[in-house]
């Protein structure tokens, strides 16, 4: 999956009020959204920018409140991709429910011009400035995150609806090594209790209201995970 488009460039710390601003958030129709996105910033956005154009910008975009329509308005003007040193963490997740495209990638996003134009393959994450004829490399998107975008954000695959697996959070993981480590005298097996999940909850949990299609299980894919 490609694009392809010219450049509206913008700074560090861009927040979701920015965006949208919260004076237009009496409708949430997308087309009112888009026909306001970005006004505080640049005024000339909504009647410059068409359909496939990138938006590239700096450190923390989309920092402040939790609003979706933040992704909405920006999906809706035409953007097809946006291009960040860092995106905020919530700003991050809205825009993969909603089906927009995100990058993270400093180099490019320090170096990319406005007005410039560039090009996106999502299954490599290459980015190319057409312009230039510089090339930088972000971190691809999985599979399944990639179907989310191209379905705008209305379906996620499923291996196996009967399908579970384990939830542990990185920290309770270090946790669990450490506490084994502090008990252990020798020779002990530590077993924790971690809570399973359906991969269909767990879904409905990223994407509330999407379809999941069932996929089937992949050679050597278990059902069940055991501890």
């Amino acid at each position: 999956m490609n694009t392809q488009g010219k450049v509206f460039k913008y700074p560090d710390n861009v927040d979701t009020d920015v965006i949208i601003p919260a004076r237009y958030l009496n409708k949430s129709d997308e087309a009112w959204l888009a026909s306001h996105c970005m006004e505080d910033i640049d005024a000339d956005f909504v009647n410059k920018v068409k359909p496939g154009d990138i938006m590239v910008a700096e450190a923390n975009f989309g920092c402040g409140s939790s609003r979706e329509h933040a992704p909405i308005a920006i999906k809706a003007s035409g953007i097809s991709c946006v291009i960040a040193s860092t995106f905020a963490r919530i700003f991050y997740r809205n825009a993969i429910n909603i089906g927009l495209a995100i990058l993270e990638c400093d180099e490019a996003a320090k170096d990319i011009k406005a007005g410039d134009e560039v090009e996106v393959d999502f299954d490599s994450g290459l980015i190319t400035n057409c312009t230039t004829g510089k090339t930088y490399k972000a971190q691809p998107f999985p599979p399944f995150i990639q179907n989310i975008i191209k379905n705008g954000g209305t379906e996620l695959p499923i291996t196996d609806y009967r399908m579970t697996r384990f939830w542990i959070s990185l920290q309770q993981g270090v946790e669990l090594v450490i506490k084994a480590l502090e008990e252990a005298k020798g020779g002990e097996t530590f077993i924790s209790k971690i809570p399973s999940f359906k991969i269909t909850d767990l879904a409905e949990a990223m994407l509330p209201g999407c379809k999941m299609p069932e996929v089937g299980i992949r050679e050597g894919e278990k059902l069940h995970e055991i501890m």
